[in-house]
Order: structure tokens, then C-alpha cells, then sequence
């Protein structure tokens, strides 16, 4: 048995009388792989920006619908590398730091980070 392509260049509503939109549901609405020398690829990402040694913003194209939402964010080379991430209750961005721990102490770590964020959009 083997499943044909499907291409289309509109999935319409049911209706329909439109394209279907994903806001209400829950595919993922965000998503980053970047590092401190740029993006490599995103969805709904306007830019990343370095606010700090080794803190970064991403900043949301089309907002979304709370400052509360689900972030997801991998990353790291080594069992030393540290993820952070931080909501900063905003609907059009969120930060990520990368830190890595040795000799004692947190330092900037750059390696490629990814992210994915699951909720609603405005």
C-alpha cells in the first residue's frame, strides 16, 4: 500500500469559505534554532537578540494570546551545559540563557539553541 503526495495550495475551513488557521489549537505557534552568530531557522520570529554574556531574546512575529504559554528549549554540548529560560511575562518575546558550569562558577556557553512554544496567538 503506499500513500500518494497530497499538494494543495489552501486546506480550506470547513465552511469553505477561507484557509484554516492553527490559533486555537495546539500545534506549536513558535519556533527558534539559533545561536550567538544568528538564527538558522525559525518560525513566527522576527529576531534574537543579545540583551547579555550569554542571555538572548527572542522576539515573536504574531504575538500571543497571554504572557502565560508553554516554552520548550534544548541546547548544549556537554553534561556541563546549563539551559535557562525565562517567560519575563511578555506575549511577543522571551529570553533564554545558555550558561556552562565549570572550574565552580557559570559562564556563556555558545552552542545552538532551540526552542518551541505552544499556546495561543493573539
Amino acid at each position: 500500500y503506499q500513500l500518494s503526495d497530497i499538494r494543495a495550495n489552501t486546506i480550506s475551513d470547513a465552511a469553505g469559505t477561507g484557509p484554516i488557521d492553527l490559533h486555537k489549537q495546539s500545534a506549536s505557534k513558535v519556533q527558534c534554532n539559533f545561536s550567538d552568530t544568528g538564527i538558522a531557522s525559525s518560525m513566527n520570529v522576527s529576531s534574537t537578540t543579545n540583551i547579555s554574556v550569554g542571555k538572548n531574546t527572542v522576539s515573536i512575529t504574531s504575538s500571543m494570546a497571554a504572557d502565560k504559554y508553554q516554552l520548550t528549549a534544548m541546547g548544549g554540548s556537554s553534561a556541563q551545559d546549563h539551559i535557562q529560560m525565562f517567560y519575563d511575562d511578555f506575549s511577543t518575546s522571551y529570553n533564554i540563557r545558555n550558561e556552562k558550569f565549570a572550574s565552580g562558577s557559570f559562564t556563556p556557553s555558545n552552542v545552538r539553541l532551540g526552542s518551541v512554544v505552544h499556546g495561543d496567538l493573539a
